[in-house]
């Protein structure tokens, strides 16, 4: 495992310098240069990887930690995506208001409160209790994601926007993939450190939420390299989602 996340890591390092050295090619990483869009492919990489790696551990945790069923689960999840869609209402106003690094730093904050209250939970906790939760971080990643696709093109030039699109999407799908593996190997470490082999209990799905909520704190705190004037900029036509 050690050997493998070694040769994975040499081999991201000699491939990005190589797409530097590059004057023509698929992906245009001089786009780095430019403090929003360099913030949105790192420290929002970070927030991207835990909000992806959620609709993972979230039905485990559930069913296999707290015994609930499949269908009892799903409706808890359910629920959560309510908050999710109820905030969207309000982004734009909260774009409007509030600039960028504001909003990085509170709301990504206040979602990795939001995670690591996850990584409280015990076998004897309320239904209801479940459901502040997951409204509340359903809100939360939210209006951080349309903060983090709307902020990653602020600065880019038209004439680059279609190679940073290129960037920006093939950084999202390394994220959803690296978010999943970030929380299971936390939960297989969780597992191995006491003794348990493969048989994760809810101790060990805690361990995995406490990881994406480190990851996400991590990736907030990048937002300070923001300028902290900048506003969302869109016209009334053009909300984003």
């Amino acid at each position: 495992m050690v050997i493998g996340a070694v040769a994975v890591i040499a081999a991201a390092i000699v491939t990005v310098r190589h797409l530097y050295r590059m004057r023509t090619g698929l992906f245009d990483m001089g786009l780095l240069d430019q403090p929003s869009f360099a913030h949105a492919m790192a420290g929002g990489s970070l927030v991207r990887m835990a909000i992806l790696a959620n609709p993972f551990l979230l039905p485990l945790m559930l069913q296999a930690g707290l015994g609930y069923s499949p269908t009892g689960a799903g409706l808890l999840i359910l629920i959560g995506m309510c908050g999710n869609i109820a905030v969207k209402f309000t982004t734009t106003s909260v774009l409007r208001r509030w600039h960028y690094r504001q909003i990085k730093l509170v709301n990504g904050i206040a979602l990795s409160v939001g995670f690591a209250a996850f990584a409280l939970v015990g076998a004897d906790v309320s239904t209801a209790w479940l459901i502040v939760l997951l409204l509340f971080t359903g809100g939360g990643r939210s209006i951080h994601f349309t903060a983090l696709n709307t902020l990653a093109f602020t600065d880019v030039p038209a004439n680059r926007m279609a190679s940073a699109s290129t960037l920006a999407s093939a950084v999202q799908q390394i994220n959803g993939a690296l978010g999943v593996a970030v929380a299971a190997l936390s939960i297989q470490l969780s597992a191995a450190l006491h003794g348990r082999g493969n048989a994760a209990v809810l101790a060990d799905y805690r361990t995995g939420f406490l990881a994406i909520a480190v990851l996400t704190l991590i990736g907030s705190l990048d937002a300070r390299r923001l300028d902290p004037g900048q506003r969302a900029m869109f016209n009334e036509g053009n909300t984003p989602r």
